[in-house]
């Protein structure tokens, strides 16, 4: 399997209340970041596009798990997408009792 190109991917949660945790992959540097802060585990195979970090929130250090993204690449002009993640959180204020949310990423 391939892994993704390099380069700084947006990503976006599903739910308008985590959007605090939507910020940029970065895949130019080993390891990649997000949000600035160095990811501890990853996984950048075009089928499973995975990490892990821990970022400041509200006072506190909340780590996220990034699994299961899926990588289509595009022609230019339009940008490569990532799209199928699920990302959990025990910082997440959403309605579900799992602290499970979905996100998605447009390369930059």
């Amino acid at each position: 399997m391939a892994n993704i190109p390099n380069g700084a991917y947006n990503v976006t949660l599903g739910t308008p209340a985590n959007n605090w945790a939507n910020g940029a992959l970065n895949t130019n540097q080993t390891p990649p970041t997000y949000k600035g802060n160095n990811c501890s585990t990853y996984n950048l195979d075009e089928t499973n596009v995975s990490w892990t970090v821990s970022v400041t929130h509200a006072g506190g250090t909340c780590t996220l798990v990034f699994t299961g993204g899926v990588y289509a690449a595009a022609t230019p002009p339009a940008k490569s997408q990532i799209t199928g993640g699920t990302v959990s959180s025990g910082c997440f204020a959403d309605i579900t009792a799992t602290g499970d949310d979905t996100w998605s990423a447009t390369a930059s």
